[in-house]
């Protein structure tokens, strides 16, 4: 039967008893089997249903696709194997608390298109479980996973899972699977001592940088502390999920140490490794010294494995009746004569070495409760506010920290963290735990066979469905104090700043509780510090991800950090032209309930959806048209971004040229040249877009002190030395960076006798100083405002009186030039800006371009006063600016950045060449070829975005379903080919083909054409573009 949800209820007040876990693994590894096999240990589906029923799988496309795609939470209950054993009127009421588990389990994604998914079950635990399929390995999303649960703090257990295929695929012995399954242990150990290299590095230099120079660093790496995966300590389960057994070398230990009259301590440590047992003289030997000898493990717990699929396989009843009674099992008749071999296995294994003992019992034992859990994590993943005039700020953010980090349930004070929201049906499935014995039979899934047939047949019937009823519930997890329904709470959004609370703050009242059931939310009126749950009535005040708390003086999260980034585009538009309000309604719902999708309204007004990939938007606009909009639309082809940048073609420049561009009024002449960023500094730049960011655009109150404003000066410092002796000395003459201030490209200050070259260095010396309080900052900008407008007021008075005289134009003087150019500072910033959010070439981003504002003349005027810099002089200013740089982008060796995937291909040998025409025709670049044991091949390649889409299904009809492949995002890179190219010479007209008369597929050219296509001839400055380019006018 299954657990009743009051005894669920009530174990999450125990605090020190509960463990919340999540499931990560590569795609098609055993996560969701391996949920169904747990489920079933607490009633609510049968054995006979697991790895069949995918009971955490609820949308239809998943059970379609046999994928999950979204993550799912249930909590289960888990005794003791000790009080399992007892007679229930022999186990007192204190002994079933004290051994009885509450487990909120996580069963997430493995596809990299739903890495969000991944990061928000990750934020909310406190372990992870990482799957490995026993004969693919380890593969790419097995590092993805890992590194993101090593960023969260998260602790992982390692679960070696389809051991069965091992027996039944690849034909191995006991021996060979052991060198086998000690390979893929090595390679999950290769990742984690990767992680900790990289971690223990920054360390150690934050160290060096506090101590003397003569002083010498004592820094002991522990076990512990490295988190290695290792059998004898308990963190390594070999499983079969589809088989319902699992096992740790401890289940061993306890079967054999009596037998061999060995200590259970002494086995916990020799039965994984090379260690030998001599059963003549019952010694353990470290060595084989008779050379015919077999591992420990083999001998003790992989033989007898295989002796159970052995007797199954060859219908062997008389060694099938043997192993049990050897086992003192109790197996019905019926199922050990079984013609099928696989139902033996699973009757005979389930029972000796079930799966929810051996992973549960892993769980319990390694994973750590929410107290112990909370006082390492809490540091990571949020920071308190500091501020020098608010003392009672400091102190109240203190003694929450305290409280969160002890995970404490009687708290004053409530914090909790919402990862994401998710829509629910509040007709069906919102129902109160007294509610629950009363419900529909079919809702439970039992062991009667009619219940397992209606199950598989109609499943949609006992899923959550979106419909007009549609609730959306948030994904939480409480930090501490204990939450209850009808109480008031602050809703943080992820920019709120304790200092500022007036801002991105919003009340709300919560209505709903729920326990996460998997397919079912049950309603509760409280839930303590420590678990997972659900809390509805969200619609108006939370989109994606906020921090909840009982006061206005809590900091919020830190941002989680996700294994893919959006990357591919569409355009949708309704066709009834009615129904458009429909659609943005619609969008509006999908932004809010999936944590990676973004929905973008264009200056064409077109509106855009941003997926992490192809399989990714094909659910997203599935979900938007069946269950959100509900009205038809338009979607356009894949929209591909690309970047614009330019390079040091020798056979074109050498160096910069100067562009000068006078505005409209002919008062000031700017001249500005255009040179590439080094690769490094262009990679840096990208990769720290956050940081850039928080300094210099939201004045980021973390910030404050030292930490990461110091850091980046340093480090940005490192690259520019890296890029040459040039290049550092560039580093202090950066004005800003662009686009929106924090993107990929620089504008240097080389304005002669101009002393403001600093100026972009200010708020990181600001942020380090004691004085920094953003509200300074605020009140010094309305000051500033007011100062503006009396400026404005004066000048509109002095032109009125002045409008008759008659106009002179001169030079101006020095102390005048460097007066204006302070003046006209935000204006050259504004125009640098613009210039770089949309490139010449197609409107598209600019990226690693250095634009050298070389100098800036100014022309003096009796009327020069009415040519404010707040009027329109400004305006002519940032136009000057901005065509300034366009024309010197053009000057250059224009080229495409294009994004590319990693692309890693699973194939078979002997289907590998058709592997490689298709990669071929798709412009991909080989990196790697790695064969494995099982004849199988991972190609690696480096694949264009724009040629990914229909990758997979191409792949799997040439190689007839033999090949499948992950696709990872890469970054961007160059595509050398030069747009503007026109063959002219012989030599050039002969190494493309004289024929063509220079008229080949110029790729970049194609891109460019079809870019301006699709954005109309509207956005696109065509008298800019060089006359070169043959062909560009004729869209």
């Amino acid at each position: 039967m299954p657990i009743k949800t009051s005894i669920l209820n009530s174990l999450q007040a125990n605090t020190s008893n509960i463990r919340n876990i999540c499931i990560l693994a590569h795609v098609d590894h055993g996560k969701t089997t391996l949920s169904d096999s747990l489920i079933c240990s607490n009633g609510i589906i049968s054995n006979k249903s697991a790895g069949k029923v995918r009971y955490l799988d609820n949308l239809p496309d998943e059970i379609e696709r046999m994928i999950t795609m979204k993550s799912s939470c249930i909590s289960l209950l888990y005794q003791e194997k000790s009080i399992l054993e007892k007679p229930a009127d022999q186990v007192t009421p204190q002994e079933a608390k004290d051994k009885s588990y509450l487990i909120n389990l996580i069963d997430s994604p493995g596809h990299v298109d739903f890495s969000s998914e991944v990061s928000t079950a990750v934020r909310v635990c406190d372990g992870a479980l990482i799957i490995v399929d026993a004969v693919e390995g380890v593969c790419i999303q097995t590092h993805t996973v890992l590194k993101q649960a090593w960023n969260e703090k998260v602790r992982p257990c390692l679960v070696i899972n389809k051991l069965d295929r091992l027996i039944n695929e690849l034909k191995l012995t006991p021996l060979e699977a052991y060198d086998h399954l000690k390979r893929i242990l090595s390679q999950v150990n290769d990742i984690v001592a990767t992680l900790f290299s990289v971690e223990w590095f920054k360390d150690l230099e934050s160290k060096a940088s506090q101590l003397e120079s003569e002083e010498v660093i004592d820094y002991e790496e522990s076990e512990e502390e490295k988190g290695y995966f290792s059998p004898e300590k308990g963190n390594v389960v070999f499983a079969s999920a589809f088989d319902g057994w699992a096992f740790r070398v401890d289940d061993f230990c306890e079967m054999y140490g009596k037998k061999l009259g060995v200590k259970a301590s002494t086995l916990q440590k020799t039965l994984w490794g090379d260690f030998f047992f001599n059963p003549k003289t019952k010694k353990i030997h470290q060595k084989n010294p008779t050379g015919k000898l077999i591992p420990m493990f083999v001998m003790f717990a992989l033989n007898n494995i295989w002796e159970v699929y052995q007797a199954a396989n060859e219908n062997d009843l008389a060694k099938r009746e043997k192993i049990v009674k050897a086992l003192k099992l109790e197996i019905p008749q019926r199922e050990l004569n079984n013609t099928d071999a696989g139902a033996v296995v699973n009757a005979i294994c389930s029972r000796w070495l079930p799966i929810s003992h051996g992973v549960l019992g892993m769980v319990i034992q390694m994973i750590p409760n929410p107290i112990e859990a909370q006082s390492t994590r809490i540091q990571k993943l949020w920071q308190s506010s500091v501020s020098s005039e608010s003392d009672s700020l400091s102190e109240k953010q203190s003694k929450l920290e305290v409280s969160m980090r002890s995970c404490d349930k009687n708290a004053e004070d409530v914090v909790v963290f919402v990862s994401k929201v998710f829509a629910a049906d509040n007709s069906s499935f919102l129902r109160s735990s007294n509610q629950r014995s009363t419900r529909n039979d079919t809702t439970i899934i039992t062991s009667d066979s009619s219940n397992e047939d209606k199950l598989s047949k109609g499943i949609g019937a006992i899923r959550m469905q979106y419909n007009s009823n549609d609730k959306f519930v948030g994904f939480s997890r409480i930090f501490c104090g204990t939450i209850r329904v009808g109480q008031k709470i602050q809703v943080l959004g992820p920019r709120y700043n304790p200092l500022e609370p007036e801002k991105h703050r919003t009340e709300m009242e919560v209505k709903e509780l729920f326990l996460l059931m998997g397919r079912n939310l049950e309603s509760v009126e409280s839930i303590p510090a420590g678990n997972v749950f659900g809390i509805g009535g969200i619609e108006e005040n939370i989109i994606k991800t906020a921090t909840l708390s009982s006061t206005e003086f809590c900091p919020v999260f830190n941002a989680m950090t996700s294994g893919s980034s959006p990357i591919v585009r569409v355009a949708v538009e309704a066709e009834n032209p009615l129904e458009m309000s429909q659609l943005v309604e619609g969008l509006k719902i999908l932004n809010a309930s999936d944590p990676s999708v973004q929905v973008l309204i264009q200056e064409t007004g077109e509106r855009v959806i941003v997926a992490s990939g192809e399989l990714h938007l094909e659910r997203c606009l599935k979900d938007l048209k069946e269950s959100f909009a509900r009205v038809e639309f338009r979607v356009s082809p894949p929209i591909v971004a690309f970047r614009e940048t330019v390079t040091n073609d020798p056979s074109l420049r050498i160096k910069p040229n100067q562009i000068g561009v006078k505005t409209p009024n002919k008062m000031v002449n700017i001249k500005i040249s255009a040179i590439p960023i080094p690769e490094n500094i262009r990679v840096f730049l990208e990769k720290n877009n956050d940081i850039i960011r928080k300094i210099f655009v939201e004045e980021s109150s973390k910030l404050v002190g030292d930490t990461d404003a110091a850091s980046f000066r340093e480090n940005i410092t490192k690259e520019f030395e890296a890029a040459g002796s040039n290049w550092a000395k560039e580093l202090d003459y950066i004005w800003a960076f662009g686009p929106r201030r924090v993107g990929s490209n620089i504008l240097l200050n080389h304005i002669p006798n101009y002393s403001q070259n600093a100026e972009v260095w200010k708020p990181i010396t600001y942020k380090m100083s004691s004085d920094y309080n953003p509200k300074n900052r605020k009140n010094k900008l309305k000051q500033n405002e007011d100062e503006n407008k009396e400026e404005n007021n004066e000048s509109q008075i002095i032109s009125s009186e002045e409008s008759n005289v008659k106009e002179v134009i001169e030079p101006v003087s020095e102390e005048e030039r460097l007066e204006l150019l302070k003046q006209i500072e935000n204006s050259v910033f504004v125009g640098f800006q613009a210039a770089t959010a949309f490139g010449p070439l197609c409107e598209e981003p600019m990226s690693g371009v250095c634009f050298v504002v070389e100098d800036i003349s100014f022309l003096k005027s009796n009327q020069m006063e009415k040519y404010s810099h707040h009027g329109p002089l400004g305006g002519q200013i940032i136009s000057a600016v901005k065509q300034a740089c366009r024309q010197s982008f053009l000057e250059k060796s224009c080229r495409l950045l294009e994004p590319v995937y990693t692309c890693d291909v699973q194939v078979t040998s002997d289907a590998m060449g058709k592997v490689y025409g298709v990669l071929g025709r798709r412009r991909a670049k080989i990196l790697n070829e790695v064969m494995k044991e099982n004849s199988l091949v991972i190609i690696e390649a480096l694949l264009p975005a724009v040629e990914s889409f229909g990758l997979s299904e191409e792949l799997l009809k040439s190689t007839s379903g033999a090949a499948s492949t992950q696709l990872l995002f890469n970054g961007f890179e160059v595509l050398d080919q030069d747009p503007f190219f026109v063959a002219t010479t012989e030599e050039e007209l002969e190494d493309i083909g004289s024929n063509l008369g220079g008229e080949a597929p110029n790729i970049a050219k194609l891109y460019i054409n079809n870019i301006r296509r699709r954005k109309g001839p509207v956005h696109v400055n065509k008298q800019s573009i060089a006359t070169p380019l043959t062909g560009f006018d004729a869209m």
